[in-house]
């Protein structure tokens, strides 16, 4: 018996030809007997890639009598076939899926559903927020929940707990489908009867009361007054009950001639490719395809300063806007009028953005998703106890990485909500915030994401997620050689206790392993893991980093008393008395700063200091530098050590713990815990190129060879499956 997926919406025509294609496309091609059951709107045309139709009288709205009619079709069409997997959509199909889904589930089938923008949402109309009940009960019967903007995810993850929660990026856009083409724009804009200097405002929506259609002509009417001199024009492209309405309201503004209302239309990548600015100002998104294609086609966009719009129109990719401000909606639309090279500027930058919205993008990760839903998949979750994107985060962020396209694995990271949000959003790595790191929040996670196992890093976390053990396998890796973990005191004693519970234990350092109070009695579960770089990536993250400046020393690492870096300052005034001409930069942030920047200044040194803050992208910085100065009073294995050493950069250090197992002393650096020696090694690498190229080169073969990635991967495999 071939296994069975069912997709589920309000609508066949606008929501699964529209969108779904390329994923019943791939079931087909996995085996699978496609269904899907909606709404019968497609006049008759057979949906590509559909085996079996269940025509279910749905209805949009939620209080119409007919959706319990439909409710009751599709417990029969449930009751009859068994579904490996029912994917459900919309508001209204989401939720008579999942009450009708019930039974199907003791029987063994997995049911997605994804919110295309949750109905109900800060300052929606009454009847919307009623959705808010049902999509909490709902929660309860549902394995996989997908949300396509990150404020309902997050929204998700805190207040609706379903079995297991996902964050992918919409339904991906065919970036070759919607692509900017000179001979089209030109033919479409002949068409339209365009002129090459008439500026074509272009919107594509349903003509509802969420499109916003309203506000759009008032901002049309106040840029035509503000520039009369311009040749502006609106094209709407949509249908709906609302056109005559708009008309009217048009011609009381006395712009019926800059606007045309088109209807519907199925030549969208031509109107956009004839187009030079997307206006889009809805009250609601979940995350609009319509925005995504404007900027695949390169199109400046002024849309709503509202949730799935801020995901996308971000990264200079045009402007958001409050969306019943009419004003500074004009504002905007005449700003890009007059400045066609910012037009040109923003179109390239959401094209760019566009890439992470794309097809190629969005459904590899459903793909993987569904084999994980179809065939059990390792899940395992990162807890972390810092809410920084520093050392031990950024190794963590790549172990993910590393492992995203494993079928046999999925990893997400928890920690408490900050900085390290937008981080992780950058990398595209699914992140679930914790309000604390508490066993209560920590579980809450673990449940959301279906977790197998949780692999917790350094103490804290480590003592945490222990007193979750009945539920999960534990991992643990140790970053740091903290002093405290030396002696038989409360800090190690918490740690040997919890380890009882873990089924491996990972160290950074080979000195922090056999230093550690109780390592004897934890040998069978320790295993030496030493981080590594990626040296490639570096190097590039390095050349993008193209204007910045030059230093001959630089430090890359957070402002803390652990770091030393007033031991720092004094040794760089040591060398400027060698190196008279010697410039510092201080790259990273902390609660010293202030206090280090008075030091620098009493010492008279603070000309050659530049305190450059946090970076995201330090790397130009360090590649440029002839030493990098670490003072640390103790580390693991940090990774500030390795990432100069894969750069070439020779790092002159005091002897603390895991730097005796990164740098080699005289070859690829120098270690001493005597201030002078540290003074001379430092000047005579600014000074001498010759001794800076032999140390330069020995540090580029050392990371090739000595954190060895291929192995890596395998170990943390070995630990997972055991």
């Amino acid at each position: 018996m071939p296994r069975k997926v069912l997709f589920i919406a309000t609508s066949a025509k606008a929501h699964i030809a529209a969108f779904h294609l390329p994923y019943l496309e791939w079931f087909h091609r996995e085996g699978l007997e496609t269904h899907v059951a909606a709404a019968d709107d497609m006049g008759g045309v057979p949906i590509p890639h559909c085996d079996v139709f269940h025509p279910i009288p749905f209805c949009r709205s939620p209080f119409s009598f007919r959706n319990l009619r439909a409710y009751h079709i599709l417990k029969r069409v449930l009751a009859c076939e068994h579904f490996d997997i029912i994917h459900c959509h919309t508001p209204v199909g989401g939720i008579l899926a999942r009450l009708a889904a019930r039974k199907s589930r003791k029987r063994g089938t997995k049911v997605i559903y994804t919110a295309h923008g949750f109905a109900f949402y800060k300052g929606a109309p009454v009847r919307r927020m009623l959705f808010k009940l049902p999509e909490k009960l709902c929660a309860r019967w549902t394995d996989v929940l997908i949300t396509i903007n990150r404020e309902d995810a997050r929204y998700a993850a805190h207040a609706l707990h379903p079995a297991r929660t996902e964050w992918i990026p919409g339904v991906g856009v065919d970036l070759s489908e919607y692509a900017h083409r000179e001979d089209l724009r030109e033919r479409t804009r002949r068409t339209l009867g365009l002129s090459e200097d008439t500026r074509m405002v272009l919107s594509v929506g349903r003509l509802d009361k969420n499109k916003n259609h309203r506000t759009m002509l008032r901002a049309l009417a106040a840029l035509q007054k503000e520039h009369p001199e311009e040749d502006i024009r609106l094209f709407i492209a949509g249908g709906g009950a609302g056109r005559q309405k708009l008309e009217r309201l048009a011609r009381r503004l006395h712009i019926e001639t800059q606007v045309r209302f088109l209807g519907y239309r199925n030549d969208v990548p031509a109107l956009l490719c004839a187009a030079d600015i997307f206006l889009h100002l809805s009250k609601a998104e979940g995350l609009p395809r319509a925005v995504m294609e404007a900027m695949a086609v390169s199109l400046p966009v002024v849309a709503s300063d509202i949730r799935g719009c801020r995901d996308l129109v971000a990264d200079g990719a045009g402007f958001l806007v409050q969306p019943q401000d009419a004003r500074t909606a004009a504002a905007a639309l005449g700003t890009l009028v007059r400045e066609k090279e910012l037009c040109r500027r923003m179109g390239s930058a959401g094209r760019e953005k566009a890439a992470s919205f794309s097809l190629e993008t969005v459904l590899p990760r459903m793909e993987k998703l569904y084999r994980s839903v179809l065939r059990k998949e390792t899940r395992v979750l990162h807890v972390l106890a810092s809410s920084r994107f520093f050392g031990a985060e950024h190794v963590v962020a790549d172990i993910i990485e590393r492992f995203h396209d494993d079928p046999e694995v999925s990893m997400a990271y928890a920690s408490p909500g900050g900085e390290i949000e937008a981080a992780l959003a950058a990398r595209r790595i699914p992140y679930l915030p914790l309000k604390k790191l508490t066993p209560r929040f920590l579980k809450k996670a673990a449940h959301s994401y279906q977790a197998d196992i949780l692999h917790a890093h350094d103490v804290r976390a480590s003592v945490t997620a222990s007193l979750l053990a009945r539920r999960y396998r534990i991992v643990s890796t140790v970053h740091v050689n903290h002093p405290r973990m030396r002696k038989k005191g409360l800090r190690a004693r918490l740690f040997r206790m919890a380890a009882r519970r873990f089924s491996k234990i990972f160290w950074v350092s080979r000195t922090a392993m056999t230093q550690f109070a109780y390592a004897d009695s934890l040998s069978d579960k320790s295993e030496y893991l030493p981080n590594i770089v990626n040296a490639p990536a570096l190097r590039r993250m390095a050349r993008e980093d193209g204007g910045a400046p030059s230093f001959d020393a630089v430090y890359l690492g957070r402002l803390e008393p652990q770091k030393d870096p007033a031991r720092l300052l004094r040794i760089f005034a040591g060398i400027l008395r060698l190196c008279p001409d010697a410039r510092l930069g201080v790259i990273g942030s902390g609660s010293m700063e202030s206090v280090l920047r008075e030091y620098a200044e009493d010492l008279g040194i603070s000309s050659h200091v530049s305190f450059v803050g946090y970076r995201e992208n330090p790397y130009g910085l360090l590649s440029h530098a002839r030493v990098m100065l670490m003072c640390s009073r103790f580390e693991g294995l940090p990774m500030c050590s390795l990432e100069a050493c894969a750069l070439g950069v020779p790092v002159v250090s005091t002897k603390a713990d895991g730097l005796c197992e990164s740098v080699i002393d005289g070859k690829t650096g120098f270690l001493s815990d005597d201030d002078e020696v540290l003074i001379s090694r430092a000047a005579a690498l600014i000074s001498d190129d010759a001794l800076y190229q032999k140390l330069h080169t020995a540090a580029l073969e050392h990371a090739e060879k000595a954190f060895d990635k291929a192995s890596y991967g395998s170990r943390l495999r070995a630990a997972y499956f055991s």
